[in-house]
């Protein structure tokens, strides 16, 4: 499309929700800024905003055309402070997002990154979605599981998330405390409905323990995690500090490889750019 000018005329629109406040902003007359939204509707198709008393508010088309608008801009921004080189200092946003269950392995460096950067806004998305990084929706995601495969992305290899089967003392006071993988036919379980059933702990769940025992199981990682810290069952739980504050104790030793990988990816065009390279750097010096 050649039709830069009306896309950033549309991405003000959104962002000011008025046809007046975008043309102010932009000099430009209301008639032209309403023009500019025609002719973006007419090459795409279909409508890029709703029009009501509220002002304008972009359809999901129009959603999407402004999510690459503002990693356009995002981009321009980047490659004019680079150009400009009068100050080292980050400034903006800075985003990341991953599961939830994962985000304390990050904290130490978002800590430091942030103290490093005062004048950058690090903001973590907490989602198991996969956010479109090539819409600028994050510049930066941690993906578990198997090594993302999107060819505009750059992945690197961050750390391997170890798992194992976890209970909550209150439960082992009442039902015994198994020593061995051998133990288990009489105890109650938490299980995670993993989205692949051949990771080492799901096939073990298959071969081990029959339906009758398991209690309450669920897709997300975190309840099941909340339903062992209260006492419903053994259930298999991150290896993480925050397994300790709850309270929880390991079962038995868990199998070696009992973990998933954790990819740090990037879009290929965000990659070189200041603020990624910056925080990989402080990444290496946290982990």
């Amino acid at each position: 499309m050649q039709n830069w000018a009306e896309i950033r005329t549309a991405f003000q629109v959104a962002e000011l929700k008025t046809i007046s406040a975008a043309a102010e902003v932009l000099g430009l007359h209301r008639a032209t800024v309403v023009r500019h939204i025609d002719v973006l509707e007419q090459e795409l198709g279909t409508k890029v905003f709703h029009r009501h008393s509220r002002g304008y508010e972009p359809t999901e088309v129009g959603q999407d055309l402004l999510n690459v608008a503002r990693a356009t801009q995002d981009q321009f921004n980047q490659l004019a402070a680079r150009t400009r080189n009068t100050s080292s200092d980050l400034s903006g946003d800075f985003i990341v997002t991953s599961h939830e269950h994962v985000a304390e392995l990050l904290m130490p460096t978002l800590a430091q990154f942030g103290s490093e950067n005062p004048n950058l806004h690090v903001q973590y998305v907490a989602s198991a979605e996969v956010l479109k990084l090539e819409y600028g929706a994050a510049h930066m995601a941690l993906r578990s599981g198997p090594k993302p495969s999107e060819p505009d992305n750059v992945v690197l290899p961050f750390t391997d998330l170890r798992f194992g089967l976890y209970a909550h003392p209150e439960y082992l006071e009442v039902h015994g405390h198994p020593s061995l993988p051998e133990d288990v036919s009489t105890h109650r379980f938490v299980r995670w409905d993993t989205p692949s059933r051949t990771m080492p702990f799901s096939v073990w769940f298959d071969e081990h323990i029959p339906r009758s025992q398991v209690v309450l199981s669920s897709r997300d990682l975190s309840v099941v995690e909340k339903a062992v810290s209260n006492a419903l069952g053994i259930g298999l739980v991150a290896e993480l500090p925050s397994s300790a504050r709850y309270g929880l104790q390991t079962v038995f030793p868990s199998p070696a490889d009992w973990q998933m990988p954790l990819w740090l990816v990037t879009h290929v065009d965000l990659h070189r750019s200041r603020k990624i390279q910056a925080f990989l750097h402080t990444l290496k010096q946290t982990v």
